[in-house]
């Protein structure tokens, strides 16, 4: 028996899994994309360090709004997981989550597939924001949403 309402158990997870995953780069250097995602919110206006320790645990990528707004996402650390043949697991959003409360930032997880229905609804519960590949050539850091967005938002 699962913990998690009936209408969380019926979502599937974030992007199709059903289709083969096209890749235009090495899937086993995730270097790849925690240099996207510091790209991509370097043009929304943060500056940017990637693969720093923040209490001794390596982050993939730190940002700070600049000039500062006095928002929530003014600081944010991300984890980027750049995974094409599984979905990313509860463990990802409890670890950025645990890391961004350490250092006073906003939680991202970057992801290049999806993430499990578990994955998914600890992340609304941590209010951790969950970033595809897709939403890096957005004009604006995509905002925390409520509800499992379509494939290609």
């Amino acid at each position: 028996m699962s913990d998690f309402p009936d209408e969380l158990q019926q979502i599937p997870g974030v992007g199709d899994t059903d289709e083969e995953s096209t890749v235009d780069h090495d899937p086993t250097n995730g270097r790849w994309l925690e240099r996207e995602f510091a790209t991509a919110l370097e043009g929304w206006g943060y500056l940017t360090t990637r693969n720093e320790h923040i209490f001794g645990l390596e982050t993939d990528v730190i940002g700070r709004r600049n000039p500062l707004r006095d928002e929530p996402d003014d600081f944010i650390v991300a984890e980027c997981k750049d995974w094409h043949t599984a979905l990313v697991g509860r463990q990802a959003v409890a670890s950025i989550s645990h890391r961004a409360a350490l250092a006073r930032a906003m939680p991202i997880l970057v992801v290049a597939w999806g993430v499990t229905t578990p994955a998914w609804y600890l992340a609304q519960l941590l209010d951790v924001r969950i970033v595809t590949i897709d939403d890096l050539t957005k004009e604006s850091l995509p905002p925390l949403t409520e509800h499992r967005p379509p494939r290609g938002t």
